[in-house]
């Protein structure tokens, strides 16, 4: 069997095939994520993880997480907060589980909390992150919920509906903070897209009427979110691959690309960038004006219209709030951050008709 990195054009129906990947076999430690800035795409075995360009197709870079063995790193996804991936170490050996994440500038795996009472996460079923609440959601048997901050286990719910039902190709939409997949009852052999309520598990489907057999592909992960389009993708068996209108739960996309494909682990390569604080520099320059930028260390903010400023927030790259000057009406502040390290911060500027992020670099 062959292992290659492809791409999807949903508006023709085409498949362009790119980089082969070096493994013979496929088990459920396997796991993928995706950044849609960069256009990167990950893909690691447990034991390997492969770095690869989505633009071009080429593998950039391999990992081998062989000095963990016999520990696995998988249910892998990427944070664009901070630009780790986190995932679940498991030990075959003794059965412990860590919350762990993985340094892509230093390639240093890192232990964040070892996780007890142990989740059992052994299938390959997909994780995601809220970028905003900063929870990382796992769902293999039940649906778990992880901070990413101490790596404590928030809750790690059973999926509740209906007996014996089992929830598969979890898919998180940044866009709606939903989290959307496939359900299925073996004792009764239908599937329903659903979607999941985070605060106690209770799944709640779209249609009355369930979806053929024929889509369903249990533990393979074959799902993604198109957050543009507003679409829940999904692989079915022997080349099939379907789209869901995350709006109404209505099939709007399905093509069959027949024998000798077998997707698995899609991602979604949107325009749409969940943003962690949204920036839109060329639209907001002509309403502020900040310099000097870079700064040493003094800056002066002014608006360039009639609102007047209330406050200014300054956050760093991972979100948190360092700094909060509070003003009274004004429309031109200074103020000063020599004790910043220098680096990339955030200002949010406040005003009685507006919120500005500006991007400035201390030097």
């Amino acid at each position: 069997m062959t292992y290659k990195f492809v791409g999807i054009d949903c508006t023709n129906d085409s498949i362009y095939e790119y980089s082969k990947i070096n493994i013979s076999y496929y088990t459920n430690k396997f796991s993928s994520c995706f950044d849609p800035q960069s256009k990167t795409y990950y893909y690691c075995t447990g034991q390997i993880l492969f770095v690869i360009d989505a633009s071009t197709g080429q593998i950039t870079d391999s990992i081998n997480f062989s000095y963990i063995h016999p520990n696995f790193f998988h249910h892998i996804t990427f944070n664009p907060k901070d630009g780790f991936l986190y995932g679940i170490k498991y030990n075959i050996g003794n059965y412990s589980e860590y919350f762990s994440r993985f340094d892509l500038t230093t390639d240093s795996l890192h232990d964040i909390s070892i996780i007890s009472p142990i989740l059992f996460v052994d299938y390959a079923c997909k994780s995601a992150i809220d970028v905003t609440s900063q929870k990382y959601y796992l769902q293999s048997k039940n649906l778990s919920a992880i901070d990413i901050a101490s790596g404590s286990v928030l809750f790690n719910y059973p999926i509740l509906n209906r007996p014996d039902e089992t929830f598969d190709h979890l898919a998180f939409s940044c866009k709606h903070n939903e989290i959307f997949g496939l359900s299925n009852n073996p004792r009764l052999p239908d599937i329903h897209f659903v979607n999941i309520d985070t605060t106690n598990a209770t799944v709640s489907a779209f249609q009355s009427t369930p979806l053929p057999i024929h889509y369903y592909k249990q533990y393979q992960s074959g799902s993604c979110i198109d957050n543009d389009l507003e679409i829940f993708y999904y692989a079915g068996v022997n080349g099939k691959l379907y789209g869901i209108n995350i709006q109404t739960g209505s099939v709007v996309y399905s093509h069959d690309y027949g024998p000798g494909f077998d997707f698995i682990f899609l991602e979604s390569n949107s325009s749409y960038y969940c943003p962690i604080l949204t920036i839109n520099e060329k639209k907001q320059d002509s309403k502020i004006n900040c310099y000097p930028n870079p700064t040493t260390g003094h800056l002066i903010v002014s608006l360039l219209n009639n609102d007047v400023i209330e406050a200014i927030k300054i956050y760093d790259l991972l979100g948190n709030l360092l700094f909060n000057f509070n003003y009274d009406k004004v429309n031109k502040a200074q103020f000063d951050i020599f004790l910043l390290d220098n680096g990339i911060y955030f200002l949010e500027i406040v005003s009685n008709n507006n919120r500005i992020i500006k991007k400035i670099i201390k030097d």
